[in-house]
């Protein structure tokens, strides 16, 4: 496993050098830098600095007696750095604390007095979640129209969007989940464009052609959502 690249945070003094220590002591990560303040906001000078070092990691530890703003420093994390794995490092005896941590961007919690074995255990659970990623390779994205009511225009967006990234990206899948008219693959597309997009009924199929993608629920499938209103999702695989 390659080594991983780790930034700590935490207030306490005592508390920098253990996480130092421990990290340190893993054999597959080392400490690059220890930050005694926690980040609260974009222009933070730590945040510019770690995005000079570029960590794999940032520990953050989560004090019992104030831990608002080390939550606070979690997100701001999450915001300005998101290909970088967030750490909190906290007590287990305070279930919302972990929780807070978990949907400020925290991506493990690890239990406060912390040992060896632990952050290990979390560094390998990171390496092989990374090296699984590769494996698949990159992700297409997502977009999804939906519109309050009929009529309102989510089909014409979604479609002029799909023929947008289609254009300049190419590979692009597009979904009409409305329950009403299953028209999407027609409307609003230029004359000679409707052949490349098709117009299928298929509720579990996807037809595809060399560049594009297009799909509708069928009569059958739209009874069974009666409740969905008009919904056009768009989806381009990077190539």
């Amino acid at each position: 496993m390659p080594e991983l690249s780790v930034v700590t945070i935490a207030v306490d003094s005592e508390q920098r050098a253990v996480l130092q220590v421990l990290v340190d002591g893993t054999s597959v990560a080392r400490t690059v830098h220890a930050a005694s303040s926690y980040p609260s906001a974009a222009t933070d000078p730590l945040i510019a600095r770690l995005h000079t070092l570029n960590p794999d990691v940032i520990l953050v530890d989560v004090p019992v007696e104030n831990a608002s703003a080390a939550l606070l420093a979690i997100e701001v994390l999450r915001q300005e750095l998101p290909e970088v794995a967030v750490f909190a490092v906290g007590s287990m005896s305070q279930p919302q604390v972990i929780v807070s941590a978990m949907r400020a961007g925290a991506r493990e919690f690890v239990e406060r007095p912390t040992t060896t074995s632990d952050l290990l255990e979390a560094f390998v659970r990171l390496s092989t979640s990374q090296r699984k990623v590769k494996r698949e390779g990159p992700r297409g994205k997502v977009f999804t129209v939906v519109n309050a009511k009929g009529g309102s225009g989510a089909t014409t967006v979604a479609v002029n969007l799909a023929l947008a990234l289609q254009s300049a990206y190419g590979n692009v899948t597009l979904v009409d989940l409305a329950p009403l008219g299953s028209r999407l693959a027609t409307r609003d597309i230029p004359r000679g464009e409707a052949e490349r997009w098709g117009a299928w009924r298929v509720p579990s199929a996807v037809r595809r052609t060399p560049s594009s993608t297009c799909a509708a629920p069928s009569a059958t499938h739209r009874s069974r959502r009666p409740q969905l209103q008009r919904r056009c999702l768009c989806w381009r695989a990077r190539t």
